[in-house]
Formats: structure tokens, sequence, C-alpha cells
């Protein structure tokens, strides 16, 4: 069948010709036209329809009335609007309560939601410019479904949302800026076409105004828009149009935040520490880990100082030890309630090191423990040694504050140490010794300087990215499970 055709004509009887053309054209090629799925109008003086039905093979073809549309190509068309701009936001709730309805798991409403709804309205919100407020309300009834089924606070961060997944975010679709950010890029290619016609039809049909307008929307200077007008002849520059990314700037907000952006930059353009984000059952997140790693992610877990944020802070102390704030970072890493959590943790992060030590041909010594010639005592956790080469190794876990902050962590472990190195290897028979850190982010941060430890240790390329991945997640668990237990566990 011939699909999907259009027909242009200034007269009724140009229309007749251009139909003959197509009968015979469907004649010569086998094809077929089928009549009563065609639709035609014909508009004149603002008068429409004066005229005779034209025919197809003998069969009248539906004339479209002043009141009426046709779908053509997923939008609605019809004689005096053109293109009708649809209602998308009762359509969108009935997916969210289909979506809310189904027996999936809060990551599977989402991934529904965002893989496959959305782009749904996509296609129409893009083609039927529907206007900026229409695509501000519906991205509302987005956030509010997101946040309700992974159980965030209402305050949560935009930014949480819709940052890429490798910027520590949801990659959820934000309407209000993809949409004018495609139609400026389209507009842009089709006014650079090889075609002139094309060309100049793009030129006449969009406005300066207007142009200015969605340029505007992407974030662009409306007095420094790129020129639509190309004439004859003139060099065409194919290049596409670079626009804002909003994606980038979403995070950026969210960065900027003092509060909820704490440490959030530590995970911009981490694939690693951010590996669990996009399928968390298959690096085995339970929904509980993955809902409660998000809150702690943004600084929304439910504690005693989130809860009085915006009001008095003295209900906001410590329900444990009665420290003036009962933060995330001070139940992570100082709250002695939850001490022999955190040791635990550390202990499995020392033990994991251990093991990918030993996997690769070292000996690993845990808790080594040397007498300094002051009388002191210093244990590092790990003392790897293969022939006549030891590495001194030391696991700290801190709550990621500031771009350095696990950077100086390191540095205070080899400080710490290095005096001892010589002691060290002359205990275990070394020639050449090594002091480094491996700091690890409780919120899942694997900073590049452990990577140089697992290079002196000869892992490969390979292994390294599989181990960090490994490493980050687990430190993020155990946070998670520290949390848990400050929460759940009976006072003594």
């Amino acid at each position: 069948f011939a699909d999907d055709l259009v027909l242009l004509s200034s007269s009724v009887r140009g229309m007749r010709r251009n139909l003959e053309i197509l009968e015979e054209f469907c004649q010569l090629t086998g094809l077929k036209v089928q009549p009563k799925k065609c639709h035609g109008f014909y508009y004149d003086k603002g008068v429409i329809n004066d005229c005779e039905p034209w025919t197809i093979g003998g069969t009248s073809i539906h004339l479209v009335g002043p009141g009426e549309s046709v779908k053509y190509l997923g939008v609605q068309v019809g004689p005096r609007r053109g293109i009708t701009m649809p209602d998308l936001s009762p359509q969108l709730q009935e997916w969210i309560v289909r979506i809310n309805k189904a027996p999936l798991k809060p990551t599977q409403r989402v991934k529904v939601l965002n893989s496959f709804a959305l782009p749904r309205l996509i296609y129409q919100a893009d083609h039927c410019d529907v206007q900026g407020t229409a695509l501000a309300t519906l991205d509302g009834m987005v956030r509010k479904a997101v946040k309700t089924w992974l159980h965030l606070a209402p305050s949560t961060c935009n930014g949480l949302l819709y940052s890429r997944n490798r910027d520590s975010g949801l990659g959820i679709v934000r309407l209000e800026r993809l949409i004018p950010s495609l139609q400026v890029k389209r507009i842009h290619r089709l006014s650079r076409s090889q075609d002139l016609m094309t060309r100049l039809i793009t030129v006449k049909t969009v406005t300066q105004s207007e142009w200015q307008r969605k340029w505007q929307m992407v974030g662009g200077d409306p007095d420094n828009s790129p020129v639509l007008e190309v004439e004859e002849g003139f060099p065409v520059d194919g290049r596409s149009l670079v626009v804002t990314d909003w994606r980038r700037g979403e995070n950026e907000a969210w960065l900027a935040l003092q509060v909820q952006g704490m440490g959030a930059g530590e995970f911009k353009g981490d694939k690693i520490s951010n590996s669990w984000l996009f399928d968390p059952t298959k690096v085995g997140f339970r929904q509980r880990h993955y809902i409660a790693a998000l809150a702690l992610r943004t600084n929304t877990y439910p504690t005693g100082e989130f809860l009085a944020r915006g009001r008095d802070k003295a209900g906001a102390a410590c329900r444990r030890c009665q420290a003036r704030l009962e933060t995330c970072s001070h139940i992570l890493g100082q709250c002695p309630f939850v001490k022999g959590s955190r040791i635990r943790r550390h202990h499995r992060i020392c033990e994991l090191l251990a093991n990918e030590a030993e996997r690769v041909g070292w000996k690993a010594t845990r808790e080594f423990r040397v007498i300094t010639p002051e009388g002191g005592v210093r244990i590092p956790d790990l003392v790897c040694t293969k022939g006549d080469k030891a590495l001194v190794l030391d696991v700290t876990i801190r709550f990621e504050m500031a771009p350095d902050t696990l950077l100086r962590a390191a540095a205070e472990k080899v400080n710490h140490y290095q005096p001892v190195a010589s002691q060290i290897a002359s205990m275990v028979g070394a020639k050449e010794v090594k002091v480094m850190g491996f700091p690890i982010g409780a919120r899942g941060k694997w900073p590049s300087c452990n990577n140089k430890v697992l290079t002196e240790l000869g892992v490969t390329v390979g292994r390294r990215a599989t181990f960090a991945r490994l490493v980050s997640r687990r430190s993020l668990l155990y946070s998670l499970d520290i949390l848990r237990a400050f929460v759940c566990e009976p006072a003594l």
C-alpha cells in the first residue's frame, strides 16, 4: 500500500490532477491506495471544503470539517489549526496509575516510566509544539511519581533525578528542557540543509522571534542567536549546533546546594562509584539498599538534622550520644553507639584488599604491630611482601565532605606510618618498602589514588576496574548497614 503520502495544490483542479498522477503511479508500481483511510480538505479565503469531494479509484475521500481533525503520523491535523496541540497530562496520569498498579519493584516502575512511557510523549510534545508551561506540568507529575515510588523526601533536589548515571543521578527525562533542545537542533539542521527548498521553507516557517525564544529556552543568548537565513549560493555550514547541556546544568545546580550538594561533586563523571545506579539488581542491591543509598547521596536520609531542617535545631541532637547534630557524617564516622559496626565495615574492606593482594602473589599480614623507639605502637592494616619488596597499606573510610577529603586521608596515613617504614622493612626482610594509604568514601567514592595501590600490587587494568566497583559498592552497603543499626537497634 501507498501510505503516509501528502499531496498539496493551490486549486481544486490541481488536486484532481495530482490524484490522477498518483493513481497512474500506483498502477505502474503495483501499489494500492485505500480511499477509506484517506482524508483531505480545501481551505480558500477562510472557507473550508467549498468543493466536491475528490475521488480515488471512484471512491470519495473524506473531507475534514472545520471542527474535525485526523491523525497523521502520530499527531492530530485539522484544516483551521493545522497540528492540534494535545493535552498530554491525562495520558501521562493514566500511565502513572497503571504503572503504580502493576506488580513491579520501585526501580522497575521508574525504568518503565522513563524508558517507555516518556519517549511516547516526546514525539507528540516535540512535533505539536507543546508550550513550556504544559511541559513543566508533565515534569512535575513525573517528579512526584518517581519520589513516591523511591520513597524520596519531597524536598529532594531535582539534580538527583535529572543528572546522568555517571554523575550520580537517575537520568530521568525533563521534557521542559529536552523538547526545546530537540526543536532548536532540528530547525538549525533544516536551515543548513543541502537542499535550497528545504532551507527556504524553514526560514519562511520559523519566524525570527520564535527562533530567538526557543534559543533562549535552551540557555542561549537571545541577542546572539544563530542566523537562519541562508540565500541561494550561500555556503552551507553542515556542522551540528551545540546547545547548552541541560543535564550538566541540573547537576551543577545540585552541586551548588549547601546541604544536599555537600560532597556530591566527588561523584561527578565517576562511572566506578556510580556503577550501582543504572541496574541495582544486577550488582546485588536490594530495593531498600537502593532507596537508602539515594537518600544518603543527597543527604536526605531521615536523621535528626534532616528532620529539623528549616526549624529550630534543638531537636537535631544525636539520639544516641547527644552530639549537637545527628548527621550522616556523624553516624558513619563518630557516633560511639555504632562504633562496632564501623569497625566491622573497616575490617571487611581490609579483607577485600588483602585477598586481592594474595590473589596476585603477595603475602598479606593483617594488623602488623610495630613498636616505635619511643615505645609507641603503630598497627598498619596490611603489610604485603613479595620477594624483597614490601607494601605498607592502611585503609580508612571517610565521609565525602570536600573534593580533597580522601586525598588528605591518604596523605595522613602515609605521614603516620612513614617514620616506621625502615623498621618494618628490616622486620620482614625487605630491601624496598613503600607506604600507601587506601581511602574509601563512606558513600562509595573510589578515589583515583587507590589505582596506584593496585598498580603497585600488580593488578591488571581490567581487574582494577572490577575490584574498584566491588569495593565502592561494598563500602556503600556497609555504611547503609551502619545507618540501619543506628536507627533500629535498641539503646544499651
